[in-house]
């Protein structure tokens, strides 16, 4: 439920999303125990309303706060899905390209500099 609420948000911002968030480990535990919470009072209140045994309205309640606890934002989903979406799942890999990217960047700036003194 916390996903289909979150989505009717409209979001605005880069087409390439932000993943800087998945390098601080992720939200904090006041973020994941109110989404918990939110969703375990919707689940449980459904069977609440329909007269459920506290067994099961206890059971729906527990269900969905783990669940919604354990629901990602939309913002690192988005990010998961870049990465697998791009091949790059594997950390191994992932630390091979940014090496690469950041040995390539290097030599443009030298290529870069090497230009501006023969002009100079």
């Amino acid at each position: 439920m916390d996903r289909v609420a979150g989505n009717l948000i409209p979001h605005k911002g880069p087409s390439t999303p932000d993943l800087s968030i998945l390098l601080d480990g992720g939200e904090n535990a006041a973020w994941m125990a109110a989404r918990g919470m939110s969703v375990g009072m919707f689940q449980g209140g459904i069977s609440t309303a329909r007269g459920a045994p506290l067994e099961m309205q206890m059971y729906e309640y527990l269900l969905g706060a783990w669940f919604g606890g354990k629901e990602v934002s939309r913002p690192q989903r988005r990010a998961f899905e870049f990465l697998r979406e791009s091949g790059m799942t594997d950390p191994v890999q992932r630390a091979q390209n940014v090496g690469r990217a950041q040995h390539e960047a290097l030599e443009l700036q030298q290529q870069a500099k090497n230009a501006e003194l023969r002009f100079a």
